[in-house]
């Protein structure tokens, strides 16, 4: 998979309580990722940098609504194996048209941990629902996808405060507020490969073991009927 994996958290309830951006690191990194290279930039010009977190890069990350960080968690599947991610967080009027809106974008160019047979696809796949199962508990979104880019567009603010669903991606993580919008049941009675409730009323919904899979991978079209979308990941 040359794509980049992409774990994109809409309106995350966290990050803008008092300390929520140094909560945030220290949850992530409780749950075993290590965190550095903190950045806050605009463009070329780079606000304030840190090999570590520190309270002087948070200030100023508070203030310029943004911040940038890398983290890694090993797998343990061998040795020397992570998952690297690139993590952006942002909100606000001035980048994201909304007082109240947050986007949190994880990147990682790991793609052959979950389609490469000789990394177990089906274990690193797991981990990686797992992973962000982790996230989506740290900062309690109104709904998280784990995106692989196949599809053109992605799921932006305004279906979700509407409470529409203008895509299915391969793992979706619907919070407790979207899921009262778009109906319960609607999700708990789609086909699904994995479906799981979350601990803040939320549901996990999962099209296939892995990315890539076919063997299991649910019927698209009637996934594309169900909930009423032109494409699917």
């Amino acid at each position: 998979m040359s794509v980049p994996l992409q774990l994109i958290y809409l309106s995350p309830q966290t990050i803008r309580n008092p300390y929520g951006l140094e909560h945030f690191v220290e949850d992530l990194q409780s749950a075993g990722f290590r965190v550095w290279d903190l950045e806050v930039s605009r463009g070329s010009e780079i606000l304030a940098r840190s090999d570590e977190p520190n309270p002087e890069v948070f200030r100023i990350a508070r203030g310029s609504q943004l911040l940038y960080f890398s983290a890694k968690r090993p797998t343990g599947a061998r040795p020397n194996l992570y998952f690297d991610f690139r993590v952006h967080v942002v909100w606000g009027e001035d980048l994201l048209r909304g007082n109240d809106r947050t986007w949190v974008g994880i990147t990682s160019w790991n793609g052959p941990l979950v389609t490469y047979p000789e990394y177990d696809p089906a274990y690193h796949s797991r981990l990686l629902l797992d992973i962000g199962k982790s996230i989506y508990s740290i900062l309690s979104p109104a709904f998280a996808c784990i995106d692989f880019g196949h599809l053109p567009g992605h799921t932006w603010f305004d279906p979700v405060e509407k409470f529409q669903i203008p895509h299915i991606y391969w793992a979706n993580y619907f919070g407790p507020g979207y899921l009262r919008g778009i109906g319960r049941d609607k999700v708990m009675k789609a086909p699904a490969w994995h479906l799981e409730p979350l601990d803040d009323g939320g549901l996990l919904y999962v099209l296939a073991s892995t990315p890539d899979s076919r063997e299991d991978h649910v019927d698209p079209q009637s996934v594309m009927e169900h909930f009423g979308v032109d494409s699917i990941r």
